[in-house]
């Protein structure tokens, strides 16, 4: 799947400065998005394709507490984060967005997988969005 692309390609529309990175660090010197794909069940053929995802994602305004994310990633939802107003104005987010999909009529492997990145991107960066807004 075409996600970390096209999840760039969004934050990027959004007014965003993105740096990509392959490992997770504990800390990093600005904000972090962290998403994973914790369920990935789908069907093609090529008339018919459908999915059912699950996406997780941690955001941390200042860079740091990343670690939590492996939580999160493994499905404990123990830890819940609270936005304490304190000096530095940390927020702290972390969710689960399920994505359903039925698509009829000929479409390729590539072009679905490229659909599926696409929406489940979007899904991502409007919830980012809308909980960025309200920052301290």
């Amino acid at each position: 799947m075409h996600l970390k692309e096209k999840l760039e390609e969004n934050l990027r529309a959004a007014g965003m400065e993105v740096i990509i990175v392959d490992t997770i660090e504990e800390k990093y010197d600005s904000q972090a998005l962290l998403v994973n794909i914790s369920r990935n069940n789908w069907l093609y053929t090529p008339v018919y394709a459908s999915s059912n995802l699950n996406l997780v994602f941690f955001y941390t305004s200042t860079g740091k507490d990343t670690k939590y994310f492996e939580q999160f990633k493994n499905g404990n939802k123990t830890v819940v984060f609270v936005n304490d107003s304190s000096v530095n104005g940390q927020k702290l987010m972390d969710g689960e967005i399920k994505l359903q999909d039925s698509t009829k009529g000929l479409i390729s492997l590539k072009a679905y997988k490229k659909h599926l990145a696409s929406e489940a991107a979007k899904e991502v960066v409007d919830m980012l969005e809308q909980n960025v807004r309200n920052l301290p």
